[in-house]
């Protein structure tokens, strides 16, 4: 995790090329450049995500400038994998396979295959980190061979690093058991006392922890009125809230790397750009370590 290109901002790529909110690679393209200027290099992505349309739109978007990024994907779930020619088939053949409750895969043969097709889509020879995506606990168990498909892509270079991304205690300890775990990706905990969450056993693992689904409390303090009257006394506003999320999750939980979830450009430079180091945000992250979800 040596790497330079792995920065404590990410972002995360779900809805680029989602459907019916799929973004025209022009505006892709802006919004990585300003990922880039704003040292966000993270990039979160998965086979899944737009069906692999948004590992296309990744590559075209960094693949100048690859190695100015640390580029992660994720594999398990079931998905239609068409040429590009007909991507926009893929999605409308991931729902029908959710209707039909396809299940999750993490076979050998299925991971290693799912991530050589995810590096011809990226147009990469090999990802910064290959992560099993959310595994169903009773799934992962009936593939015991998925800790052999992580250790032969590391070894072939596959992938830089390999590890999970999970917000099941269960699914951790079985995929620690191979010891073979870099990163971790997982939701964020806000209260003080939930030490028994995923975040905090990878933190105590000493392995490299991403945290996602940071934002989950924003309409919470939106709707707070207390909260918003701290933030006023100090010259914040809501606009200010994501920022100060980031900021809880690096300063407070003490995360490896946040991802931020956005398809604007001038979001994401607010997010990443920091609030005022002269403000005492003790208080504030007080008030939001008392949240109850």
């Amino acid at each position: 995790m040596a790497k330079t290109n792995f920065t404590s901002l990410g972002l995360g790529s779900s809805k680029i090329a989602s459907l019916g909110n799929r973004m025209h690679h022009k505006e892709a393209e802006k919004l990585f450049n300003q990922a880039f200027d704003s040292n966000v290099r993270v990039v979160d992505t998965s086979d899944t995500y737009g069906s692999g349309d948004s590992e296309r739109m990744i590559s075209r978007a960094i693949n100048h400038m690859r190695d100015d990024f640390y580029v992660i994907t994720k594999a398990g779930f079931p998905h239609m994998s068409l040429p590009s020619i007909f991507s926009p088939l893929n999605q409308v053949g991931k729902k029908v396979y959710q209707k039909l409750n396809f299940q999750q895969n993490f076979s050998k043969e299925y991971l290693i295959n799912a991530l050589q097709k995810s590096l011809k889509r990226l147009n990469m020879e090999y990802v910064d980190a290959f992560l099993l995506h959310e595994p169903n606990y009773i799934q992962l168990s009936k593939y015991p061979d998925f800790q052999v498909a992580l250790e032969y892509i590391k070894n072939k270079g596959l992938a830089k690093n390999v590890g999970v991304s999970t917000n099941d205690k269960r699914v951790f300890e079985l995929v620690c058991e191979s010891g073979l775990v870099d990163i971790v990706q997982t939701a964020l905990p806000y209260t003080n006392n939930d030490y028994n969450s995923v975040f905090h056993k990878s933190k105590a693992h000493g392995i490299t922890t991403i945290a996602n689904q940071i934002m989950q409390v924003r309409s919470v303090l939106y709707n707070n009125p207390k909260f918003i009257l701290k933030l006023n006394s100090i010259g914040l506003g809501v606009e200010d809230i994501p920022a100060i999320l980031v900021e809880f999750t690096l300063k407070i939980k003490k995360a490896d790397c946040v991802l931020i979830g956005t398809t604007n450009p001038d979001h994401l430079k607010a997010n990443a750009s920091g609030l005022d180091r002269t403000l005492n945000l003790d208080f504030i992250f007080d008030e939001i370590m008392q949240i109850t979800l």
